[in-house]
């Protein structure tokens, strides 16, 4: 048994399992890599809470956040 033993150069890594949780339920920040819940998303309108970066909102979404439901009425849609 030697006096100072060497210690190994590697050492050993336990991979844990992968869970099953289903794709869209959270949303990374691409400002803070923070992740972000969905619902709380869009609980706090497209803006993330903890470093205040507005995501990219589509047309149709920001017209259902904007204004109340029922009210829209799209005119010229085939234009």
């Amino acid at each position: 048994m030697p006096l100072f033993p060497r210690k190994p150069k590697y050492t050993i890594v336990r991979v844990a399992k992968k869970r099953d949780i289903p794709d869209g339920l959270w949303t990374k920040c691409e400002e803070c890599n923070e992740l972000i819940y969905n619902k709380k998303l869009e609980e706090n309108f497209k803006v993330c809470p903890k470093c205040s970066y507005h995501f990219t909102l589509g047309a149709q979404e920001r017209v259902r956040l904007t204004l109340d439901e029922g009210s829209f009425r799209e005119m010229d849609a085939a234009m």
